[in-house]
């Protein structure tokens, strides 16, 4: 926490075969990046640092603001079925698979895009983990998975989810 707030340099080559490194390139210091750079051509993107915070804080931080946008009613539709989804999870009975998957989701809650990849690259295991219309449906308010044959439960979950959605639109 006690670091200076500093600038930081990223090169970006207009050629990339020009250069050892493909896309970009970031350095802490002016001098390093003209010296290692030289005549080569690009775009040089300066950005000076906001904070520097340790990760364990920032994770606190990050979950402290989500129970009180909780407590104050302000979370997204995402951030609630996120919530939901592991909620359910928690409610399961441990193994070794359903604790890794609770610990990483606890490290990603806070990022849709993240938590939507992870679900569809272990698609086969969260389909199948649980198996009530609950699980299915706070799986489909992440990612609309295609019916391919699952459960009767999962299908139930998505006639409940396009009700639901039909009954807003009248309201």
């Amino acid at each position: 926490m006690g670091e200076d707030l500093r600038k930081i340099y990223i090169f970006k080559p207009h050629k990339p075969v020009e250069c050892k490194y493909s896309k970009f390139k970031i350095y802490y210091d002016i001098e390093d990046l003209i010296l290692e750079v030289g005549d080569k051509k690009g775009s040089i993107f300066e950005y000076d640092t906001k904070s520097v915070i340790d990760i364990d804080n920032y994770h606190k931080v990050k979950d402290r603001d989500l129970l009180l946008r909780g407590v104050l009613n302000e979370l997204s539709k995402d951030e609630i079925a996120i919530r939901e989804l592991i909620s359910l999870l928690e409610g399961e009975t441990p193994n070794v698979k359903i604790k890794s998957y609770l610990r990483y989701l606890y490290r990603i809650k806070d990022n849709k895009r993240v938590v939507k990849k992870f679900i569809i690259r272990n698609r086969n295991t969260f389909l199948s983990i649980i198996n009530s219309v609950e699980w299915y449906t706070a799986l489909l308010n992440i990612h609309n998975f295609m019916d391919k044959g699952y459960h009767e439960n999962f299908t139930k979950a998505k006639k409940k989810i396009k009700d639901d959605i039909k009954n807003s639109s009248i309201c």
